[in-house]
């Protein structure tokens, strides 16, 4: 999505690289990931292809993969990338797991306690480099690693694309969008779902799925366009 603008009529216009969509209603679910936030050392170009920052990107079964993170995005990739037969490690710079909610924390000790899950706290992944067709990761702490994976994803968060929202003149406070009921901005008709929704921190998949829903009950109430 390049671009959002609303004609005098009150329709959409919404440019994107696959052309112009018109629209009396528009959803912005584009999330915080649409700019990743990216690991202060240089991931090699013979690795970038085996790099994810999503889990919906690549279908990744059988494989062995390094989620980086701590947050809830990273204990549900955890929990996503296990049910579809993937060997997981998680790799978090603290601790403890603090951050999750106590659903994906409790969550995370089950998949750890069935030896479905190798978790690396207190692990701080200083360098990657190509092994062949997999990924060596070292880590800056001596007695972990290098570690060999097939696949590494990234859960570190994201910066909000402020530009994008205020150009199609979403009113924001301070660094977070103006939000109503349901969702709603500034804009009549427009709304935002998702990642946007939860601020600078980011949220959920529980909590993209609630705010979607909240959405949808809005606009059926309010546009009357529902066919259920």
């Amino acid at each position: 999505m390049q671009r959002i603008s609303r004609t005098a009529e009150g329709i959409f216009r919404v440019t994107s690289s696959g052309g112009v969509w018109q629209a009396r209603v528009v959803v912005v679910a584009i999330g915080i990931l649409g700019r990743p936030k990216k690991p202060s050392y240089l991931i090699p170009k013979e690795v970038q292809s085996r790099v994810r920052y999503d889990v919906t990107s690549e279908e990744m079964v059988g494989l062995q993969i390094l989620v980086v993170g701590g947050g809830d995005t990273a204990t549900e990739y955890c929990q996503f990338l296990v049910e579809k037969a993937n060997q997981v490690e998680l790799s978090y710079r603290g601790g403890e797991l603090a951050r999750p909610n106590p659903i994906n924390c409790e969550s995370i000790r089950a998949l750890v306690e069935r030896g479905s899950l190798r978790l690396w706290l207190a692990s701080n992944v200083c360098s990657v480099e190509a092994a062949g067709q997999r990924i060596l990761v070292h880590f800056a702490e001596q007695g972990i690693g290098p570690l060999e994976v097939d696949r590494i994803v990234y859960a570190l968060g994201g910066t909000t694309p402020e530009n994008f929202l205020r150009a199609a003149g979403i009113h924001f406070y301070g660094k977070s969008p103006k939000l109503g009921e349901g969702f709603s901005t500034s804009v009549p008709a427009l709304y935002l779902a998702g990642d946007l929704t939860a601020g600078r921190m980011g949220g959920s998949i529980i909590q993209a799925f609630n705010s979607a829903a909240a959405a949808m009950r809005r606009i059926c109430a309010e546009h009357g366009i529902c066919r259920i």
